[in-house]
Formats: structure tokens, C-alpha cells, sequence
């Protein structure tokens, strides 16, 4: 599934703030928009949260945005289910 991510880099803490569509996620991102930190820091974050290796997902689109594009290989309820635990 492509899971769209509104990321907020400089946060104190990594965190999901709302599901703003049924495939759209607000994260708040604990790390700098500076060289990648951010984007290392979301994919480690899902990947824990989705129990998965962080090789599993791809960042498709948005390297440099705050909207991304991420490629989960999990189901839309799978992702649901785990993110809202």
C-alpha cells in the first residue's frame, strides 16, 4: 500500500497526530529536515510501529517535502490497525 505522510520535522518527540484520510497520516518527527534526518527518523518509526524491517518500506516520493509518499507491504487495515495500538 502507498501510505501518504504529512511530516512536521523538529519536533520534541516522533509521534502520530492524526489519520486525516483513511490512507494520510499527520507525524510529528522527532529530528531536523537537515540531510535526510527527518526521513531516517520516519522510516524508523514505522518500521518499528508497523513491526517490520526498515528495509521493507520505501520512500517513494518526497525525499525533500513535508508531503511523502511511503510504500508499506502491508494492507490498508494491517496499517491501521497497528498505528492506532
Amino acid at each position: 500500500m502507498l501510505l501518504t505522510v504529512q511530516a512536521q520535522p523538529n519536533a520534541k518527540t516522533t509521534k502520530l497526530v492524526e489519520w486525516v484520510t483513511e490512507d494520510t497520516i499527520k507525524i510529528k518527527i522527532g529530528a531536523p529536515a537537515k540531510e535526510g534526518r527527518a526521513n531516517n527518523e520516519l522510516i524508523d518509526w514505522l518500521a518499528k510501529r508497523l513491526e517490520l524491517a526498515k528495509s521493507t518500506l520505501e520512500l517513494v516520493h518526497g525525499q525533500s517535502s513535508r508531503m511523502k509518499l511511503i510504500k508499506v507491504p502491508l494492507t490498508k487495515s494491517e496499517i491501521h490497525k497497528k498505528l492506532t495500538q
